[in-house]
């Protein structure tokens, strides 16, 4: 597959490439490339470039997949929608942290409180973190059906 990967020379996306290339797949540069012709696209890049990214996605019609966090999913679902062009949304792909978001939506039925605690080095972007913010939100969907106790979070640096 001809991939083209927003965020290529980040943390995420300098180890994402070369495992795509060591897969066999072509890497390009959505910076400097963009994605027409691509059969998939990739974002890992900063909060602020998500949107325009997906933008030039969608208008090319190549389905995209991002892992930035922080910015307006819901916007990017819309425009996604809107364009009929899939788009997959992720705010963690460490399976961990899946599992993570899933026993604490599942617990708080249980407890009648509950509170987020993280810690990220000085260079984290987003904090809260998506996971953080996704994890809350899960939290309170489910925390809804059985009370009113509201979740919490806190981050610390």
């Amino acid at each position: 597959m001809r991939v083209c990967l927003f965020g290529a020379g980040g943390k995420v996306g300098s180890v994402l490439a070369s495992t795509l290339e060591a897969a066999g797949h072509e890497v390009v540069d959505g910076r400097v490339e963009g994605p027409a012709g691509c059969d998939v696209a990739v974002d890992f890049t900063q909060p602020d470039a998500v949107l325009a990214n997906a933008t030039a996605c969608l208008a090319a019609e190549v389905p995209l997949v991002v892992g930035t966090t922080g910015f307006d999913a819901d916007a990017l679902d819309r425009a996604a929608r809107e364009a009929g062009v899939p788009c997959f949304y992720a705010p963690n792909f460490a399976v961990g942290a899946v599992l993570m978001m899933r026993f604490a939506e599942e617990a708080v039925r249980s407890f009648p409180r509950a509170e987020i605690v993280e810690l990220h080095a000085d260079t984290k972007v987003d904090a809260p973190s998506g996971t953080a913010r996704a994890t809350s939100e899960r939290m309170g969907a489910s925390r809804s059906t059985r009370s009113g106790f509201p979740a919490s979070s806190r981050t610390r640096k």
